[in-house]
């Protein structure tokens, strides 16, 4: 496993928003622009604050495995990631915050409605009206005004419960998740070749049932908000993020250009050695699933 050296290339404080929306912190960031970690594996660089590594963990640990063009050629040097805030709202199991990103809270019977409305069409045309930047302040999610309509409230618990389980699982399928299990080309089949068909047909059912619940769930808030005039519930292919396989980079449709999501008969097969060498040395094994040995004394 190769070792990964991080840069912090850029630190940007905004005070006007600090004054307005934040409590003063006891231990604001201390990583400096220019400061050099090196990670080795799993293990956290020594002065690398703890909500910044859950971040960039998984692409770390890709790249330490030998994985490059994480971004699909966005990157210059395709062995490398830049990795930043990002704009998504995402479920989060535990009540306590614990990442560099703001957090929202809510009800158990308003979650499903809130996070699907966060992630719509609706709210991201909102948010991006009052703050066109790579990423939104507490404030603004604040400012988002919440209509709540009970006959498609069945419908949307429904469908996000569906989008969150479908997208863990895709994300689990590979080494980077802590829930990650089995390679999904193990399965009782004869020859691999069947396996990675099994496996292609499965990811491409699910892209495309994730499309579709998303596409849904836009048509309801459009309904909702009144706007069938200004907005329309598609959602393009490289906006879905489960990963969908294609067997080589040329099969990759011009829909799909652009997207973190691709992968490629050569991506499966690399994971699928990769698991294997982790069999061999312990990590993994054939007849335990999950995570056996992470280093450390036996």
């Amino acid at each position: 496993m190769k070792k990964v050296r991080i840069t912090a290339v850029r630190k940007v404080c905004h005070d006007d928003l600090i004054k307005m929306y934040e409590n003063p912190m006891e231990h604001p960031c201390s990583v400096c622009q220019g400061q050099v970690f090196v990670a080795n594996g799993w293990e956290k660089p020594e002065g690398l604050c703890e909500s910044a590594w859950t971040s960039m963990s998984p692409f770390v640990m890709t790249l330490a495995c030998g994985g490059e063009n994480i971004y699909d050629g966005w990157m210059k040097n395709p062995q490398s990631a830049m990795i930043s805030c990002n704009d998504g709202f995402r479920l989060k199991k535990s009540n306590l915050s614990d990442i560099a990103g703001p957090a929202l809270f809510t009800s158990d019977r308003l979650f499903h409605w809130i996070l699907a409305f966060c992630n719509s069409i609706i709210a991201y045309k909102m948010l991006n009206m009052v703050n066109p930047t790579i990423n939104y302040q507490g404030g603004n999610v604040g400012q988002l005004p919440i209509l709540k309509a009970d006959m498609y409230v069945n419908t949307v618990d429904k469908l996000t419960q569906w989008c969150v389980d479908n997208a863990k699982q895709d994300w689990d399928s590979y080494e980077p998740s802590w829930d990650f299990k089995q390679h999904p080309l193990l399965r009782s089949v004869l020859y691999l070749a069947d396996a990675y068909t099994a496996w292609k047909s499965e990811c491409e059912e699910r892209f495309q049932q994730l499309k579709t619940n998303e596409e849904e769930l836009n048509r309801i808030f459009i309904d909702i908000y009144g706007l069938q005039d200004e907005l329309t519930p598609e959602v393009a292919d490289k906006d879905v993020t489960v990963h969908r396989i294609f067997d080589t980079k040329d099969d990759v449709p011009e829909s799909m250009q652009g997207s973190n999501y691709v992968r490629t008969k050569r991506d499966e097969i690399v994971s699928l050695l990769s698991y294997a060498v982790g069999c061999m040395f312990g990590r993994y094994s054939l007849d335990r699933q999950g995570l056996i040995f992470a280093g450390g004394a036996p």
